[in-house]
């Protein structure tokens, strides 16, 4: 299908007939441009405003951790933990945003290594002990599923990812497994919960199966722009041996 537009302009001592011809594909050509321009214009706000928000979140988070080294009576050190927690709540929300900004303008460079599984599994549970949202018991280790393998990625952004689905999940519930899995040539972590418990039902299953990410939506967020760039693929498995459990698994690329 193709349409014609006529304009009529005024060239000197003369009017000149212009027209242009469009077709279907020009039109999509054009809403597509519109719409990447939109998408980078968004981009470009989201990294501004995170850069302007992280230097006051910076003094107060500071000028916070002055107060709690101060003896203050009952109540008011009490009105600092709280303020704290805040403000360290939203350090991290800028965080994140700076990150999703910078997988998503390709920013972010990846670092393949050959690493152990099992090693990721002992970095994630080291790391969660170290998070805010740890508490004991919210993420333990469980039973490896399959042998042991080397995968191929970037250890430090892996351990990211995972972190980032650890807090979502231990939000929802308390004593999550966390193991190594491996079949055939993808190998990584998993963590394994009750199928009917409601981590699978509020985080696992919708974080997999849509893009309305419910909770934690800014981590998980970023874990699904991770993952992507990591190459890591997620799945979620029912078990089958009567237990009761699903997974949702992390896979890489077994080395080699």
């Amino acid at each position: 299908e193709r349409t014609v537009e006529y304009t009529l302009v005024h060239a000197g001592d003369r009017f000149v007939l212009e027209f242009v011809e469009r077709t279907e594909e020009l039109e999509a050509q054009t809403a597509l441009a519109m719409v990447k321009a939109g998408v980078e214009a968004q981009r470009s706000f989201v990294s501004r405003i995170s850069h302007e928000l992280r230097s006051p979140l910076n003094v107060i988070h500071g000028y916070t951790q002055l107060l709690s080294q101060l003896t203050l009576p009952q109540h008011a050190a009490g009105h600092v933990e709280v303020v704290g927690r805040g403000v360290e709540r939203m350090v991290q929300v800028v965080d994140d945003l700076l990150l999703l900004g910078q997988i998503d303008q390709g920013l972010l460079r990846v670092d393949p290594q050959a690493v152990p599984n099992d090693s990721l599994v002992a970095s994630v549970l080291t790391g969660a002990a170290r998070c805010q949202w740890w508490s004991p018991g919210a993420l333990t280790p469980g039973e490896r599923i399959g042998d042991a393998v080397t995968v191929l990625t970037d250890p430090a952004r892996f351990v990211s990812l995972a972190l980032l689905l650890a807090e979502a999940s231990a939000a929802v519930q308390h004593g999550i497994a966390l193991a190594s899995f491996a079949r055939g040539v993808r190998g990584g972590v998993q963590f394994v919960a009750s199928s009917d418990s409601p981590v699978v039902q509020a985080v696992w299953r919708p974080f997999l199966h849509s893009h309305l990410i419910p909770g934690a939506g800014m981590g998980l967020s970023v874990a699904r722009s991770m993952a992507g760039l990591l190459n890591v693929s997620m799945e979620l498995r029912d078990s089958t041996d009567g237990s009761g459990r699903s997974a949702l698994v992390l896979l890489s690329q077994v080395a080699g």
